[in-house]
């Protein structure tokens, strides 16, 4: 029960700061969306999908594979943190010059460019993010306080002066500055947690750790193919209205992936020092982990994809009604995201990151050829698609490689939450003119309540739930 609560401990303490900054984030992005319109949001949109590209190279997996290293020996936190940081300095620097020859080798508007600009130096301020430390110590609660600072100072900066200075460039600006601030206040809390930081570069230790992260940096990197290339292809091939829309849909995407992102941020340092540990409890806790976020995906896909309409329309507006049918093909490679999360993490803490990596590949490879295929004659649809099959090929074979090592099964938990989840979606679509809040509202109360009435809930689930939030 100690390592259930500790992860329970930090699951909520990380979730309730999540989403608090979700809102914050979300409102913010809301508010830009409708004060700048499609074109100048999706110019926006644009230049984070390809500053990402150049962001991963200064980050290529080291951060995700020193959390498991780190959860396993703790004594080595000040050597990881020291050649890290001094790493990623370095990568940044170099991806910084290569972004700047492209900044003036591709024909962008001077305003286009200067967005571009302002984001490009936000690489220097994030190779200075160490909050991998803290989740490798699992203490998720100064990773929260860095995530409430960084989008409560962002969402200040935007309400204070967008309104005056109302331009994509003040939002690029305003962007680099709250990671400048974020970033200093993780370098704080390092110092008071760890001690000085001092950067080095020891060449020895950083091979072998390269060893290890090249592969899930690889991954990350395809990953980030079909998240953001898309994005990018849709500018150049569609136009910045397009990818307007298009983001407006993804950005809620992109929020509800970040719950499952947190989920698996606190469950791979919990396995990975649960393995080094004892084997025994390892399948019960993939098996619980995996029972939850089909319970959690599975409503949200079909509820969803039947009130689509209604949030897009409530968020930004009928000038973003053609993000709707987009928003609902995206809305099941969450789904597919949410199931993911154990298996993708269960490799990196099984040491199969190199078998990730090749379905990672593969999925991306897929998504590249479809979105050429498809976006010249489905657009910000086919781009959808796209996205939703490279996810499941992702799946299946992370899923398929997992079996092999720890034999669970997905099946025996699809059912019940497929059956409550379609009732739900029932009542949902025949009450749809209703307000889509209360509506969200009694989704959720119908499907809790079927399930639990189905016994998709077990007595046991609920036992458990009571034990660990309920101090003695």
């Amino acid at each position: 029960m100690r390592t259930a609560q500790r992860f329970v401990k930090n699951l909520f303490s990380l979730s309730v700061a999540h989403i608090a900054a979700q809102i914050i984030g979300f409102f913010v992005v809301i508010l830009i969306a409708r004060k700048l319109g499609t074109v100048a949001f999706g110019q926006l949109s644009f230049a984070k999908a390809f500053v990402s590209y150049f962001l991963l190279a200064s980050n290529f997996g080291f951060t995700i594979y020193a959390i498991k290293e780190v959860a396993r020996e703790k004594k080595s936190t000040c050597q990881y943190a020291g050649n890290i940081v001094a790493l990623r300095l370095l990568l940044s620097s170099i991806s910084f010059l290569i972004f700047w020859v492209l900044l003036f080798l591709i024909d962008f508007t001077v305003d286009k460019r200067l967005i571009l600009l302002y984001f490009g130096l936000t690489l220097f301020p994030l190779a200075f993010d160490l909050t991998w430390i803290f989740s490798a110590h699992e203490r998720m609660e100064f990773r929260a306080v860095i995530l409430i600072f960084k989008e409560g100072i962002y969402a200040l900066l935007i309400f204070a002066l967008l309104f005056r200075f109302p331009s994509a460039i003040t939002v690029a600006k305003l962007k680099l500055l709250a990671i400048i601030l974020a970033s200093l206040l993780c370098i704080g809390l390092y110092l008071c947690l760890f001690g000085r930081l001092r950067l080095k570069y020891d060449r020895r230790f950083l091979l072998d750790f390269l060893h290890g992260a090249l592969p899930i940096g690889f991954s990350l990197l395809m990953i980030r193919v079909y998240y953001n290339l898309d994005t990018v292809m849709l500018s150049f091939m569609k136009g910045d209205a397009v990818v307007g829309s298009y983001n407006a849909a993804y950005r809620i995407i992109m929020a509800l992936i970040s719950f499952g992102g947190l989920y698996g941020s606190v469950f791979l340092p919990t396995l990975s020092s649960q393995i080094k540990e004892s084997n025994k409890n390892t399948r019960s806790m993939m098996e619980k982990s995996l029972k939850l976020l089909v319970i959690i995906a599975i409503p949200l896909g079909i509820g969803g994809t039947i009130l689509a309409s209604p949030i897009i329309n409530l968020f930004f507006g009928k000038e973003y009604i053609n993000a709707v049918v987009p928003f609902q093909i995206l809305l099941w490679a969450c789904v597919i995201i949410y199931i993911s999360e154990v298996s993708t993490n269960a490799l990196i803490a099984f040491n199969k990151q190199r078998q990730l990596m090749f379905f990672v590949i593969f999925g991306a490879v897929s998504n590249i050829l479809l979105n050429f295929l498809v976006i010249p004659h489905f657009g910000s649809r086919g781009a959808a698609v796209t996205t939703c099959i490279s996810e499941g090929i992702v799946f299946t074979g992370g899923y398929l490689t997992i079996k092999k090592i720890v034999p669970i099964s997905i099946v025996p938990y699809l059912i019940k939450p497929i059956f409550s989840s379609i009732i739900m979606g029932t009542i949902l679509y025949l009450l749809k003119g209703l307000n889509v809040f209360s509506l969200i509202i009694m989704g959720i109360m119908i499907y809790v309540l079927v399930l639990y009435l189905i016994k998709g809930i077990s007595s046991d689930d609920i036992h458990l739930i009571k034990k660990i939030f309920v101090r003695h």
